[in-house]
């Protein structure tokens, strides 16, 4: 689904962009800077992009096509996040497990 309108840090951005784009965007632009943030652990952009394309080619290998159900289960919510990423750039259907 298009994103219309998304601010980050202090950016707004007006057109029709999917997720992917923009989060690869800022990677671009900051991939350095931190994307996440959990107790005491940090992740870059960088390294965000990193696993999310990892997470990406393991969908692939294993025959996620566009619309499939993924559930996700993973012992952190950075997991987590990578998780979906992944399974959005596979344009498939994100399902997480209840904690």
């Amino acid at each position: 689904m298009p994103i219309k309108y998304m601010e980050m840090t202090n950016m707004i951005l007006y057109k029709e962009s999917l997720l992917p784009q923009l989060f690869q965007e800022q990677v671009n632009r900051n991939p350095g800077a931190p994307a996440l943030t959990f107790e005491n652990m940090d992740i870059t952009y960088g390294q965000l992009n990193r696993k999310v394309s990892q997470i990406f080619s393991l969908l692939i290998r294993r025959g996620i096509t566009p619309g499939t159900i993924v559930v996700v289960d993973f012992s952190t919510p950075l997991e987590m996040v990578a998780g979906a990423l992944g399974v959005i750039w596979v344009e498939g259907v994100y399902l997480p497990l209840p904690g």
